[in-house]
């Protein structure tokens, strides 16, 4: 809509688009219906080496060293694991609860072990294997994907917390 009605140029660091976009050229079917979608616009294709181009930008950003950015990498990987463990405990439960009743489940060791290690073959809930690729731990705390794996101990606490305020079945069914 910017453009409408006014005269531009096309910069590409493809050459060959010069010439396909002339008037004269006989293109493939697919490239008519591309020109057929620009005949409102008024333009000139103009190529420009790559190298001069700014519009290529992405492909030459600036490399950083493979330390560097690994680093930063495994920063933010733990920045947002640790940000979904928070965000996931519910408002009854505290965080240090959970983390504090992770530290001694063994359940969990397990799973920290593994993760660790990467000795599956080790785990002795097997349930875990068919997501092993989802699970993570920040301190003592494991995740699976976005939710907390909630500690032996907690279960039973978290499960009254999640029905709590449900009217029951029967209820339910009349409503």
């Amino acid at each position: 809509m910017y453009l409408l009605g006014h005269d531009f140029e096309l910069l590409t660091d493809h050459r060959p688009l010069e010439f396909i976009f002339l008037p004269k050229s006989k293109p493939c079917a697919q490239v008519e219906r591309w020109m057929l979608r620009m005949q409102p616009f008024k333009y000139v294709v103009k190529y420009i080496p790559g190298s001069q181009n700014i519009a290529d930008s992405l492909s030459r950003l600036l490399v950083v060293p493979k330390n560097e950015s690994n680093q930063g990498e495994i920063n933010q990987t733990e920045e947002y694991i640790r940000f979904v463990a928070t965000e996931s405990t519910p408002n009854a439960v505290k965080i240090e609860d959970v983390d504090k009743m992770s530290l001694n489940d063994k359940e969990l060791q397990n799973i920290r072990n593994c993760l660790l290690n990467g000795r599956w073959h080790e785990l002795l809930n097997k349930q875990y294997l068919t997501v092993k690729q989802e699970l993570s731990s920040i301190g003592h705390i494991v995740l699976r994907g976005t939710r907390l794996v909630i500690p032996t101990e907690l279960r039973n606490q978290i499960l009254k917390l999640g029905h709590k305020g449900h009217p029951g079945i029967v209820l339910m069914k009349q409503r």
